[in-house]
């Protein structure tokens, strides 16, 4: 096999590397951003209205831990869409 066939392959296979590890919706599966939904639930579900922690500090715990998730959230939701146009459209292309 010749060098600039060997090269591409190598190129090729790090292309598809790099597209399985970051999926659509890798960054949500991380820890941080599933602690941020752990921490809207139990606040929203347990700590809201319990008494034990002040309402101001139930509130701003639910902004922060929002504020961190929704843009990841976000971003995910626009790769997947943006994703799922590009296949629709090679399939329309391949179709012609």
């Amino acid at each position: 096999m010749d060098p600039p066939t060997r090269r591409l392959r190598r190129r090729e296979a790090d292309a598809a590397r790099h597209q399985t590890a970051t999926s659509w919706a890798g960054h949500l599966c991380h820890p941080l951003p599933l602690a941020a939904v752990l921490v809207l639930a139990v606040n929203d579900h347990v700590l809201k209205g319990s008494g034990l922690l002040p309402d101001m500090v139930t509130g701003k715990l639910s902004d922060v831990a929002g504020l961190f998730f929704f843009p990841i959230f976000c971003a995910a939701t626009v790769r997947g869409l943006r994703r799922l146009a590009g296949e629709i459209r090679s399939r329309v292309v391949d179709r012609g």
